[in-house]
């Protein structure tokens, strides 16, 4: 856990200029926070932007997530306010202090702001804080850690911005210790480095390769909701000669991993703009897919047990 003592804390005077035009021109849903925002001021309560829509406005891209917000409201409070503000929500998280906001059928997921208690490498015990870097402290990387408020004004305890700007994933603190806190955060490393960054960072590749077998301690669920996400990103393709490497992948699937003609697979599908995360899985698997399902016999549906167990074929680009 990142000790508060140990950290410069950075109040950054940097802002997104005219913000309010450059989010919406950026699909950011402007009018949606605002009204939580509207909301939350009935508690006197504080409201940020966090994660990758504070990332995609410093970049200037086009929305390529969902909106994320932090409060430092108790969760109960927020609650109270969107019901004044008869604002629709889903109670998705309520014992992580997280809940849904609905507007027009956008989800706006918004979180009180917490404290890590303690850790088990699957789940968090935490508790509420008013501390905006106790917050900070909890995140995986740097670039995870930059919130930005409706006047564009960024709040950046770990000058993620500056890695963020020469395309750097980072953990926050130290790598191992992040790592033992949460297994999953070797997966979201290596996303994270595969979406934003051009190689991976010594010490943290390093520390997910150390930590791998812990990957075994997740539920099927969490390693699957990364992976899926992870396989299909470009240069997952470009790099993935150094994750097989590294051996996370066995570790992710806990079977032997099939990896011949992969670079013909990803041809083919970029050529004929296919690209499926089932089938890549299936092709992962392909050796040893008996081992997988007979591990989790209930996880998978029935459409894609029936397609993981057919052949692969790769004659005039037939589709498995």
């Amino acid at each position: 856990m990142v000790k508060k003592s140990d950290q410069v804390f950075l109040v950054t005077k940097t802002k997104i200029k005219n913000f309010k035009n450059t989010s919406k021109n950026l699909n950011f849903l402007f009018k949606h926070v605002d009204l939580i925002f509207s909301a939350i001021k009935y508690k006197n309560g504080s409201l940020k932007i966090i994660g990758g829509n504070v990332r995609d406005l410093l970049n200037g891209e086009k929305m390529s997530s969902d909106t994320d917000l932090v409060t430092d409201l108790r969760i109960e409070d927020v609650i109270f306010c969107l019901k004044k503000k008869k604002i629709r929500f889903k109670e998705t998280g309520l014992k992580f202090g997280c809940i849904t906001a609905i507007i027009e059928n956008n989800l706006i997921e918004i979180t009180s702001l917490r404290s890590d208690v303690s850790t088990d490498g699957r789940w968090a015990k935490t508790t509420h804080t008013n501390d905006w870097t106790l917050d900070a402290m909890r995140r995986d990387f740097t670039i995870n850690s930059i919130y930005c408020d409706l006047k564009g004004r960024i709040f950046d305890p770990f000058n993620g911005i500056n890695d963020l700007a020469k395309k750097k994933v980072v953990f926050i603190g130290n790598a191992e210790e992040r790592i033992v806190e949460d297994n999953l955060r070797i997966l979201r490393f290596l996303r994270f480095s595969l979406k934003y960054s051009n190689s991976f960072d010594k010490n943290g590749l390093k520390a997910c390769e150390k930590l791998k077998l812990s990957l075994k301690n997740l539920s099927f669920e969490r390693k699957n909701s990364e992976l899926v996400k992870l396989i299909c990103l470009e240069k997952f393709e470009k790099k993935i000669q150094t994750i097989i490497s590294t051996g996370i992948l066995r570790e992710i699937f806990e079977c032997k991993i099939n990896i011949k003609n992969i670079k013909k697979l990803f041809y083919i599908e970029r050529k004929l703009s296919i690209v499926d995360a089932e089938r890549r899985i299936k092709f992962f698997i392909n050796r040893s897919r008996n081992t997988l399902i007979k591990k989790y016999p209930s996880k998978f549906r029935k459409s894609f047990l029936k397609r993981i167990k057919s052949k692969i074929k790769f004659l005039n680009y037939e589709q498995s």
